[in-house]
C-alpha cells in the first residue's frame, strides 16, 4: 500500500509545491539523450514531473505508480495526454518494450525485502529491449543520511495557492540493520487537518545492489555520482543483454501475485501476509506455482508436510483449487 504522503488526495495535491526544486531530474533527462532512448518507463513516477518533462521533448513515456492520488495530479499537467499512465507496479506496466527505465528519488529503496526488490528488477528487465538500460539511484548507507532527518532540520511551512499555509517535517522513528522508518506528517493550517504518513526505506550497499542486478540478468555498466548529492548516492546504470527467460519470469511473477489474492482465505499458516506474497516464498510453494499441469491435493498435502505445516485433506483440496486457478490464468 502506498504511503499517505503519495496517496492521500489532499497531500498529493500539494506535493509539488512542497518540493518545487526538481533539478535532480536534469541528470535523468540528459541520459535519455546520452543513450539515444526514444522510449522510457518511469517506475514510481509520482506526480509525473519527469514523465511529462520527457513527453514534452517527444519521448514515448509509460509511467507507473501504485499511488492513485499522485497519478490524478500527474494527469492534470501539461503534456500529460502524451504519457501512458499505469496505476500499479512495474509488472502492471507490461507488456511494453522500452529503451530506458528510470527509478528516481527514493523509488529503488521502497522495496524493503530482497524478494520484492528482485521481483521489481525482474519486471523491469522484461520491459526493456535487449541493450536497454535501467537507471536508478540509492543512498549510500555509509553516509547515514537519516541522522539529519530531524524535525529541526526538515520542518518547512509553505504558502500553497488555493490551500494556504502547509507544514511538513520528517522524524526518524526506527533504525534497523539496513532499514530506516520515519514519519512525515503534513499539517494544513487553514483547518488544522493533520495527515500522518509513515515510510520505510532500505539502504543497500553498492555490492548488494550490484549482486542483485546480476542475479536477474543485468550487467552493471557503471555507477555514477548523483550531482545533487555528491558522494552520498549511487546512480546505477545497468544493461539488459538479451530477452532470454523473460517470458517465464513474468509468468512466475504474475502467478505469485495472483496466488496472494486467491489464497487470502485459505492460508491459516501465514504463508501470505496482508494479501501479498512474502518477500521470500518457500521453494516448495514456488515449485507448485511453476508446474505446467494441475496440482493435486496429495501434492499440496505432501508439500505442506515438508514445510512442517501439515494440512488435512479438506484444506488440501481448497489449496489445490487455488493453485490451479492461478496456473490456468497464466499458462
Amino acid at each position: 500500500m502506498p504511503d499517505a504522503i503519495f496517496d492521500h488526495p489532499r497531500v498529493a495535491a500539494v506535493y509539488d509545491a512542497l518540493d518545487p526544486d526538481r533539478s535532480d531530474l536534469d541528470v535523468y533527462a540528459a541520459m535519455v539523450e546520452e543513450f539515444g532512448a526514444a522510449s522510457v518507463l518511469d517506475i514510481g513516477c509520482g506526480t509525473g514531473t519527469l514523465a511529462t518533462l520527457l513527453a514534452a521533448r517527444g519521448v514515448r513515456v509509460r509511467a507507473v505508480d501504485p499511488a492513485g492520488a499522485s497519478l490524478d495530479v500527474a494527469r492534470t499537467k501539461p503534456h500529460a495526454d502524451a504519457v501512458t499512465w499505469v496505476h500499479g507496479t512495474a509488472l502492471d506496466a507490461l507488456p511494453v518494450q522500452v529503451d530506458l527505465a528510470f527509478m528516481t528519488a527514493n523509488v529503488a529503496q521502497v522495496f524493503v525485502g530482497d524478494g520484492a526488490w528482485r521481483d521489481a528488477l525482474t519486471a523491469v528487465r522484461a520491459a526493456l529491449v535487449p541493450g536497454g538500460r535501467l537507471v536508478f539511484e540509492s543512498r549510500d548507507p555509509d553516509v547515514r543520511a537519516w541522522e539529519r532527518w530531524t524535525p529541526e532540520r526538515t520542518r518547512q511551512v509553505v504558502d500553497v495557492p488555493g490551500e494556504g499555509r502547509v507544514e511538513e517535517w520528517i522524524e526518524v522513528t526506527g533504525v534497523g540493520d539496513r532499514t530506516v522508518t520515519f514519519s512525515s506528517p503534513t499539517v494544513f493550517h487553514r483547518d488544522g487537518v493533520r495527515v500522518e504518513s509513515t515510510s520505510t526505506l532500505v539502504f543497500r550497499t553498492r555490492a548488494e545492489l550490484t549482486r542483485s542486478l546480476e542475479e536477474v540478468g543485468f550487467v552493471v555498466d557503471e555507477v555514477r555520482d548523483a550531482p545533487d548529492r555528491p558522494g552520498a548516492e549511487f546512480v546505477f546504470v545497468a544493461r539488459k543483454t538479451s530477452d532470454a527467460g523473460d517470458a517465464d519470469s513474468v509468468r512466475r511473477l504474475r502467478r505469485r501475485r495472483d496466488a496472494a489474492e486467491l489464497f487470502a482465505d485459505l492460508d491459516p499458516w501465514g504463508l501470505i501476509e496482508g494479501g501479498a506474497p512474502r518477500d521470500e516464498y518457500s521453494p516448495e510453494v514456488d515449485a507448485l506455482l511453476d508446474l505446467e499441469r494441475p496440482v493435486t491435493p496429495d501434492e499440496v498435502q505432501a508439500t505442506f508436510t515438508r514445510m512442517a505445516q501439515p494440512v488435512d485433506m479438506v484444506d488440501a483440496f481448497g489449496l489445490a483449487d487455488a493453485f490451479n486457478a492461478v496456473l490456468a490464468r497464466h499458462p
